[in-house]
């Protein structure tokens, strides 16, 4: 018996690793507008994942390696779509997780849904897509006694403007034009391992464009800490990835649920009443306005949100803040008083918290960058470092 199940993300919105990320902008943008002409039952936990109605066991893939068939037309040779296919794969590859999305074969010129392959493309068939910007299917039989998946494939929308890239002012989070592929692709995937959508945490399964580590100009989506957690649990701890730890953290934070996903909203500045500090928009984004006297005497939190992407619990994690004149936040800016120390993350831990900042002789009218660093001196061995770093934007006023 073979059965189908649908995972939509119906989401609207506008060594691998660093050096595999993307680099041309201008080809970015053009790309974004070219896009649009060339592509003619689920268990509660701290995440979700499919599971056998009958007796509540959950619903995987016996073979625990398995590679996408590209559609020829949708990653044909020389696409960025290509590189950014293979980050989403990264992305889950290098997790805990026991479970690998092998290299995609490239050059299918014939895809289709329910044809024994796990296949990925873009259409503009109302009937794949369900009105969703992407969607994953996936095939299920039973096999003593159990039911395990058979077949994977995701569907993405060719009428929506894609950016392959991650520059972040092209993204629509920030105020750009395009939907970010790599954070849906890794959305979708998660669906295609076994998990379901989740509206109850700050989370990859709830509303991915948002589920995003923000430095240095670019805008990265990761598996993250729930997700992640989701996947151990499904496949069990990996025994060939050489770091199984990671630490992230971001300027976004779980905003509430919506009817499947979480909403995701942007951490704030707070004063010391806890009241949220005037903001403007900027590149996008908000920039909190904060008085320059104020600043110098303590009277602000600036909140932020820590994951622990990693196997294993870590303790007294260090974190510093920074204040910078751009957006790429390092250990080289200058150090702003009161870092603290996270006393306890828990593996699958989500944490969003404000703390005291102070830094004193900021230029008024000025916009700086206030940045954070979780684990800043590289104390802790972690399968991704380019996540440790994320800011809010501020303007010093009277």
């Amino acid at each position: 018996m073979i059965l189908l199940v649908r995972s939509a993300c119906r989401i609207s919105g506008k060594g691998f690793e660093m050096a595999f990320r993307m680099k041309s902008l201008k080809s970015a943008v053009l790309l974004c507008v070219i896009l649009l002409l060339t592509f003619g039952a689920e268990k509660t936990d701290g995440y979700s994942y499919k599971v056998k109605k009958s007796t509540g066991e959950k619903v995987v893939w016996a073979n625990k390696l398995i590679r996408w068939r590209a559609g020829a037309k949708s990653f044909p040779a020389g696409s960025p779509f290509r590189t950014a296919l293979e980050i989403a794969n990264w992305n889950w590859n290098t997790t805990p997780a026991d479970f690998c999305f092998g290299q995609p074969i490239y050059g299918v010129t014939s895809v289709a849904r329910g044809n024994g392959e796990n296949e990925i493309w873009f259409s503009t068939d109302p009937d794949a897509l369900q009105g969703s910007p992407a969607l994953c299917y996936t095939w299920v039989y039973s096999s003593g006694g159990k039911l395990w998946l058979k077949e994977a494939d995701i569907v993405f929308d060719a009428g929506i403007i894609w950016s392959p890239y991650e520059y972040t002012g092209l993204l629509g989070p920030y105020g750009g034009p395009c939907r970010p592929f790599v954070t849906t692709g890794i959305h979708e995937m998660g669906h295609a391992l076994g998990l379901g959508h989740e509206n109850r945490f700050y989370n990859v399964m709830g509303q991915d464009p948002t589920h995003v580590n923000t430095n240095k100009g670019m805008t990265y989506g990761y598996a993250g800490a729930d997700a992640t957690q989701g996947a151990v649990f499904l496949y069990g701890k990996t025994t060939t990835n050489a770091f199984t730890e990671d630490l992230a953290v971001t300027h976004w934070k779980y905003g509430g649920a919506g009817e499947e996903y979480s909403i995701h909203t942007p951490t704030v500045i707070y004063d010391r009443n806890m009241n949220v500090v005037n903001s403007d928009t900027y590149a996008g984004f908000p920039r909190y306005h904060l008085k320059s006297a104020a600043l110098q005497q303590r009277w602000y939190k600036a909140e932020f949100t820590y994951e622990n992407n990693g196997f294993n619990t870590q303790y007294n994690i260090k974190v510093r803040f920074y204040v910078s004149t751009d957006r790429t936040i390092t250990t080289a800016d200058k150090e702003i008083r009161y870092p603290f120390q996270i006393g306890q993350l828990s593996s699958g831990a989500v944490w969003t918290s404000a703390h005291d900042i102070s830094a004193p002789n900021l230029k008024i009218g000025q916009t700086y960058y206030l940045g954070v660093i979780v684990d800043p001196k590289n104390e802790i061995e972690e399968f991704a470092e380019y996540n440790n770093a994320s800011y809010i934007q501020i303007k010093i006023v009277p």
